[in-house]
């Protein structure tokens, strides 16, 4: 789960693992700490051969819908002493980021598990197909006979929706599976062997039980002996940290008889790379554990506040027009914030009507997005201001025309020529380009590197997080997401291709498609910003996010590891939603997702 101030960073690099020196198991570092870096690291343990024991003929027959709370269950009976390393269960979900709980049982005496007090117990996000779980943590071992149970467990709401479905009704001469119904506290025996299979270790103890110490309990209370893993005998553990994701390049740190580091010598915003090797006595030093990344993080967040000036400040003419027509100003942005604030510089009083349009792609009005609900005075020539952000959120991240309608004649707006925007006459109903003229129109626009600022169209969006927060669902960051979930372009290094997959939670440095059924805008804030990403890059079109900046990051000042992998010239598209077509870009602004063509694979660094 995570944290306010921890960001669980994903692995980068994996390491290979000897058998004579076995490396630490799963290193992980935790990010956006103010100034400081922590890591932690599992024992390395022995590599052993499995035993797969299954009941089920692996052909699968009818279904099984589990209410909440409901366990499915298979019982094992191991044919030699043994400790169990893993399970893997056949499963269907129809739904993205749904969690079961998979549990060890002791036999009841009676052939049944006893489901109210489990020998180990770990959360599993279901997936469809063949999933395997890893149990060895639980170092739980068995005599040869000694009956348990593994059962899976639906946790998660709505009732209404299955949210897991295993194949059973195998034949069998015995049966070993069960149901456990919640909500009758009783045991269904099912009628098959569910698709649960065990992986066990015969041969010498990997666990031992290990002794209790005295302790007084209430009267019946069972006493469980806690098993648990003899991890490989190690002396010490040498941590190395780096500028780039390579172990060659690492330098050693620190050492430590701890499976823990705190990493004190940093520097905020810069990003670290880290690895650990495990001194085995009388076996001299593993290789390097898998590689991970961390950036330590100010919380503290900077505010940006941008004037758009596309006027020499000095008035050359006074433009008026006839009653419900007006004027408007194309200001050309570049970058994201909120529309704080509208100026405008009158030269002869009266009342005007400010109103904010989007353009299309010739940068013409196109539709109108805020008006004002009544008129405003203008009590004296000047600039007055209009604060727009007291009637509505209006998000800014490209060009839009500010524009003021007027009642009467008598009303009349500055004129700059020859100007350097484009301005607009409107004329009742119709706009009209003006040329070598531009409106004396302005825009205040604010930004917190702390909050994510979106323009969200009707249909499909590419978008990112560029901020670090509490809660990463898809249905709180973007909440219009049809169905609660995003899109991640995906690279299997298995397959060595990419696919597209669904999620329910969105991370910095990725880019994701989102289908929303409404046009919004709105802001989400709370987290830490994400000042810089190092992201991971592979063959071909990656989807990236871009960072907390609200003037973007130009593509030519992108670094990258290897540097050759973006070639001599770096392709780069995002996806308009207006025009319903990809673009190229020369610059990458927080909130937006962007496609990148990588020849090879290394780290994107963005700054």
């Amino acid at each position: 789960m995570r944290n306010f101030s921890y960001v669980i960073i994903t692995v980068l690099i994996a390491a290979c693992i000897s058998i004579a020196q076995n490396a630490p198991r799963e290193l992980t570092a935790f990010s956006n700490l103010d100034g400081r870096v922590e890591l932690s690291w599992l024992s390395p343990i022995i590599d052993v051969e499995t035993v797969e024991l299954a009941y089920d003929d692996g052909s699968g027959g009818g279904l099984d819908e589990g209410d909440r709370n409901d366990i499915v269950s298979v019982r094992f009976t191991p044919a030699e002493d043994c400790s169990l390393i893993s399970t893997r269960f056949w499963g269907y979900c129809p739904y993205p980021e749904l969690y079961v709980q998979v549990s060890v049982y002791e036999d009841n005496g009676v052939g049944r598990p006893d489901v109210y007090s489990p020998l180990y117990t770990v959360e599993h996000i279901l997936v469809s197909g063949w999933q395997t779980i890893d149990l060895s943590e639980s170092g739980l071992t068995f005599d040869a006979g000694e009956e348990f149970h593994i059962g899976v467990k639906k946790i998660m709401s709505p009732d209404t929706f299955p949210h897991y479905i295993l194949h059973d009704n195998d034949p069998c001469g015995e049966s070993r599976s069960w149901l456990f119904d919640y909500s009758y506290f009783s045991f269904v025996e099912v009628p098959g062997d569910l698709q649960i299979r065990a992986s066990v270790y015969y041969g010498a103890r990997l666990a031992t039980l290990s002794p209790h110490s005295k302790r007084v309990i209430p009267f019946g209370e069972p006493v469980y002996m806690r098993r648990s893993f003899i991890p490989a005998d190690v002396e010490y553990y040498k941590v190395y940290r780096g500028s780039y994701p390579d172990t060659s390049l690492l330098e050693f740190l620190d050492y430590t008889t701890d499976t823990f580091y705190n990493d004190v010598s940093v520097t905020n915003d810069n990003v670290y790379y880290y690895s650990v090797k495990a001194q085995h006595s009388g076996l001299g030093i593993s290789p390097f554990s898998n590689m991970v990344s961390a950036t330590p993080r100010s919380t503290d967040a900077s505010i940006y506040i941008d004037t758009m000036i596309y006027d020499d400040g000095v008035p050359n003419a006074t433009a008026f027009y006839s009653g419900g027509n007006g004027f408007g100003t194309c200001l050309p942005i570049n970058q994201v914030g909120q529309l704080k604030t509208l100026l405008y510089r009158f030269n002869v009083t009266g009342e005007f009507k400010p109103q904010i349009w989007s353009v299309d792609a010739d940068s013409f009005p196109s539709q109108l997005i805020l008006s004002s609900a009544s008129w405003l005075p203008v009590s004296a020539p000047g600039w007055r201001n209009v604060n727009v952000s007291s009637w509505e959120t209006i998000i800014v991240d490209g060009p839009f025309v500010a524009s003021c309608i007027v009642p009467d004649f008598y009303t009349g707006i500055a004129v700059d020529v020859p100007g350097f925007a484009q301005s607009f006459d409107y004329g009742g109903g119709d706009w009209s380009a003006i040329a070598d003229t531009t409106y004396m129109i302005r825009a205040i626009l604010e930004y917190y590197d702390d909050v994510a600022y979106y323009n969200i169209k009707t249909g499909w969006n590419l978008v990112s997080v560029p901020v670090f927060f509490e809660d990463n669902s898809v249905s709180n960051i973007f909440p219009t997401a049809m169905y609660g979930i995003a899109y991640e372009w995906r690279f299997s290094t298995e397959y060595e291709e990419w696919y597209y997959d669904t999620t329910s939670v969105v991370e910095p440095g990725d880019g994701y498609w989102i289908l929303s059924d409404i046009d919004t805008m709105y802001m989400i804030s709370g987290g830490i910003p994400a000042r810089t990403l190092d992201v991971p890059m592979h063959p071909e079109w990656n989807l990236i996010g871009g960072i907390s900046n609200p003037e973007g990051v130009g593509i030519y000042s992108l670094t990258s590891y290897p540097e050759e992998i973006l070639g001599d010239h770096i392709y780069i598209y995002t996806y308009n939603s207006q025009s319903d077509e990809m673009q190229p870009v020369d610059k990458i602004l927080p909130g937006k997702g962007y496609f990148i063509l990588s020849y090879d694979s290394g780290v994107l660094n963005l700054r």
